[in-house]
């Protein structure tokens, strides 16, 4: 389960990450829904950032992870795409997918669990020494990009898809799923119509 933009309505009420684990760790199963297994976290909510944590902050949250019974699946880093490009916000918004990625690795080392997912929005038009820095850090920590943005991905770069987001744009989830094809790292279950984002199976996704 991702966190990242969980809307907190009745029966939400956390603001801090603890909070949020302690919610998906007490998920409870439907005849449709199963239990949470594994969360995503979010890269962009205070207390989860990976530069306000140092490593007894990262030891911590392992411990909790632990304690929740929770896997990592990885971290949602939705920075706008365009803070990628060259101006005033590129070297920050790289920083923050480097300092992303050595969180990931911390932690995960700590947990003992898989390969986890680093899931980004990269624009279409990416300098190439930029993409590379990212992707080499992410690497040496043992972690997978998958890029939910619109530009074309090479290997060792997976794709994301959010059909929701998809549905947005006037496009297809499943023929942006199949396209994906073996480059897909990262598949959401999410829903939309007109209006926004919907609980799953009161939008149009088939």
């Amino acid at each position: 389960m991702s966190i990242a933009g969980l809307p907190r309505g009745e029966g939400l009420a956390w603001t801090k990450p603890r909070g949020a684990i302690a919610w998906a760790a007490g998920f409870q199963p439907t005849k449709d829904a199963a239990g949470v297994r594994a969360i995503q976290l979010d890269g962009t909510m205070p207390g989860l950032r990976a530069r306000e944590l140092d490593r007894s902050a990262r030891r911590d949250l392992a411990s909790v992870l632990r304690r929740a019974e929770l896997a990592l699946s990885g971290v949602d880093l939705w920075i706008p795409p365009e803070h990628f490009e060259a101006g005033e916000h590129q070297d920050r918004a790289v920083a923050a997918v480097i300092d992303a990625a050595g969180l990931l690795g911390d932690v995960v080392g700590l947990v003992g669990l898989g390969s986890p997912t680093l899931c980004v929005r990269w624009p279409k038009e990416l300098n190439g020494g930029v993409r590379a820095a990212m992707v080499a850090a992410a690497d040496a920590r043992g972690v997978v990009i998958a890029d939910f943005g619109k530009g074309e991905t090479q290997p060792p770069i997976g794709v994301g898809v959010d059909p929701a987001t998809v549905m947005f744009a006037g496009g297809d989830a499943a023929a942006a799923a199949s396209a994906a094809g073996d480059r897909l790292r990262a598949a959401r279950l999410s829903d939309a119509d007109e209006a926004g984002r919907r609980v799953v199976g009161e939008g149009r996704l088939d």
